[in-house]
């Protein structure tokens, strides 16, 4: 595992100290995948093309440990609109001093954009997980983890 960083395995959360070699399972269905402590991954459901679920809801996992942000870009999907802007942002970020995780107002729009959607906040903890529904309209959103 590459120093400086605690290291979550994505399927069972386990948390792995960097420098250091480990041994992973590695079955032909479960590709080995971690996740470096600070890192914000939005996720979604499985889709055949881009617009099939257009409201279909977020899980923003959190892996607490350091401080991390990811910026939620959202288009169209089809055409160059967004060659001319025609596109929004949502910066998410996590601080792990304050424990708390910042969603940002959403910056532009497009088309076609879903006005609210369902964000499922998961904060991967040790030996557990901590699961937060909110709605994102677009306005800031902060949660406080205990």
């Amino acid at each position: 595992m590459p120093a400086g960083a605690k290291w979550f395995d994505f399927w069972t959360d386990e948390v792995h100290a960097g420098g250091q070699n480990i041994t992973a399972a590695a079955p032909l269905e479960t590709l080995p995948l971690f996740v470096r402590a600070g890192s914000v991954l939005p996720l979604t459901e499985a889709m055949q093309f881009v617009d099939e679920k257009p409201e279909a809801p977020y899980e923003i996992r959190v892996y607490p440990g350091a401080d991390g942000e990811f910026s939620l870009y959202e288009d169209a999907g089809d055409g160059y609109d967004y060659e001319t802007g025609a596109c929004s942002v949502v910066k998410i970020f996590w601080h792990e001093a304050h424990r708390e995780l910042r969603v940002a107002a959403r910056a532009g729009n497009f088309p076609g954009q879903v006005a609210a959607r369902e964000f499922r906040f998961v904060f991967i903890l040790p030996s557990r997980r901590e699961t937060v529904v909110r709605t994102y309209a677009g306005q800031e959103i902060r949660l406080k983890l205990a």
